[in-house]
């Protein structure tokens, strides 16, 4: 029964959650002034904190779109054991270093870049992806006597 239970939801969220995370990648090849108004609740969308591909603005600042690029990628990374140990204080770092980077940034501390926001972002996206399957398999467990092993 775990392994049906585990393959069968586990499997169906983190497709979800894959799909999630490509979404606004998988847009910038559709006319995305269309889905601009769809990801305006999630992200302000500036344009000099937005990436450019082929003169089109991506849906989501660089930021977000490391966030949902973590998303996805830690909807397929397997269930990790430290994330059963150390899964909130990774997800504490993640986030502390995201936010850093954003208080760096926004007092001009240090320059507007891209390639730290994506990664910062997608830091923070994974970590907390990878928590909620390991979260998810530790509850599975411990529902059908399994123990945290």
């Amino acid at each position: 029964m775990k392994t049906y239970f585990s393959f069968r939801y586990s499997f169906w969220i983190r497709a979800l959650l894959a799909f999630v995370g490509v979404m606004p990648w998988t847009f910038i090849a559709f006319d995305s002034s269309l889905f601009h108004p769809i990801f305006k609740s999630f992200c302000h969308q500036l344009p000099e904190r937005s990436l450019f591909f082929f003169d089109t603005q991506m849906v989501v600042c660089s930021r977000c779109a490391g966030i949902y690029s973590g998303i996805a990628l830690g909807a397929i990374t397997p269930s990790l054991g430290f994330m059963k140990r150390f899964g909130y204080a990774t997800v504490w770092t993640a986030l502390s270093i995201a936010l850093l980077d954003y208080i760096l940034q926004n007092f001009f501390l240090h320059s507007m870049n891209h390639a730290s926001r994506m990664i910062t972002g997608a830091m923070a996206g994974w970590a907390v992806t990878a928590l909620l399957f390991s979260s998810i398999e530790i509850s599975v467990n411990s529902q059908q006597g399994y123990g945290e092993n």
